[in-house]
């Protein structure tokens, strides 16, 4: 039974595995921590051709009253530590485990009826009933960085040599996330003087009461920082990957 409240108007990131075959174990996690595990009573075929609905149930189309983003299919139990490791990354094919997807739905369609599978296995869906299509504001990127602890504090160091940390301050929260997007943010909306910037840092906290934390950038590396823009830098934050950005 799950107690962690995910109907608070925010992201969460939830995974339920299946270990140990019949008589096994069914668990799962929301937002990277354990909420619980039962033993696994059920029985019958490893496959079948029954169709797989995402956001309501088989024979009833009902919507759910939320939003979802990249849904992902393993044919293996993941760690609590896998799951940790890709709940704020997007996956690619240089995942280790990328060979176990059975199917991966990014939802980055901007329209259409299609909702296509990132795996070569070409498990494409269909939308039905008309959900609606928005920019997501998921806390995820190509990048990351994560710390499970009493005071816990993540930094993201990009390829290129410019890192993020965040260390949290207050709030007694279970974990940080520190994400790295290595693409143009989706709007420049509110920043001025982006320039040819295609990258940007996120930050994922995980429960907590009112939590709070502290973000240090170093730019050392960032190639569009020279010694004769360093004085006119601007920081900009927004709450998430779909908000506007603030000076």
């Amino acid at each position: 039974r799950c107690t962690t409240r995910v109907n608070d108007d925010k992201w969460h990131h939830i995974a339920a595995t299946r270990t140990g075959g019949n008589n096994g174990l069914l668990s799962i996690y929301i937002d990277g921590v354990l909420e619980g595990t039962l033993p696994d009573n059920t029985t019958g075929s490893t496959s079948n051709n029954s169709p797989l609905f995402i956001g309501s149930r088989y024979g009833n189309f009902s919507r759910l009253l939320g939003a979802i983003d990249e849904v992902r299919i393993w044919n293996i139990g993941l760690t609590q530590t896998q799951i940790r490791e890709r709940m704020c990354r997007k996956i690619s094919s240089s995942d280790l485990l990328y060979s176990n997807l059975t199917a991966y739905y990014n939802f980055d369609e901007s329209a259409g009826n299609s909702a296509f599978d990132g795996t070569t296995n070409n498990n494409t869906g269909a939308r039905i009933t008309n959900p609606v299509i928005q920019t997501s504001g998921a806390p995820i990127g190509n990048l990351t960085a994560f710390n499970y602890s009493v005071s816990p504090n993540a930094t993201l160091t990009h390829p290129q040599g410019e890192s993020l940390q965040a260390t949290v301050t207050a709030g007694s929260p279970s974990g940080i996330h520190v994400y790295g997007v290595t693409e143009a943010p989706n709007t420049v909306s509110g920043a001025l003087g982006t320039g040819n910037n295609n990258r940007y840092f996120g930050v994922f906290v995980v429960r907590g009461t009112s939590p709070q934390y502290t973000a240090t950038y170093n730019y050392t590396g960032n190639p569009n920082v020279t010694a004769l823009n360093e004085t006119s830098l601007l920081l900009y934050k927004r709450t998430d990957n779909a908000a506007t950005w603030d000076n």
